[in-house]
């Protein structure tokens, strides 16, 4: 693990993290529309083209995936901060980690919620 974290451009990372949970969210966002709206014409084309794997890949695969690389880039940030000596201060891009590690949380908890609604 340190050795990944010691080559990553922490950065481009996080970027890639937020643009992987993006699937999820228009998969809830279609979630929440159905339920509004009544009318799951929307959510029901997008899940038959994959099925369960699709179910299962926006709803769990790429939160915990983009979770696991927002731990990567904490410890890589976290680093790079003690050898800077500035591991007191917080920077912008650790406010954008705790962000990023917030939200794949809460796209998670959502899923899991899901899942005793069913």
């Amino acid at each position: 693990m340190s050795a990944i974290s010691n080559r990553i451009n922490p950065r481009k990372w996080i970027v890639f993290g937020f643009f992987i949970t993006f699937p999820s969210v228009i998969f809830w966002c279609f979630v929440i529309y159905g339920r509004i709206s009544h009318d799951y014409a929307l959510l029901n084309t997008l899940l038959n083209s994959g099925g369960d794997f699709c179910d299962l890949l926006l709803k769990g695969l790429f939160p915990a995936f983009s979770l696991m690389i927002a731990y990567i880039c904490n410890r890589a940030i976290q680093r790079r901060a003690i050898t800077q000596n500035v591991w007191h201060q917080e920077t912008n891009l650790m406010r954008l980690n705790r962000i990023l590690i917030n939200w794949n949380a809460l796209l998670l908890l959502v899923m899991i919620f899901s899942y005793f609604n069913n």
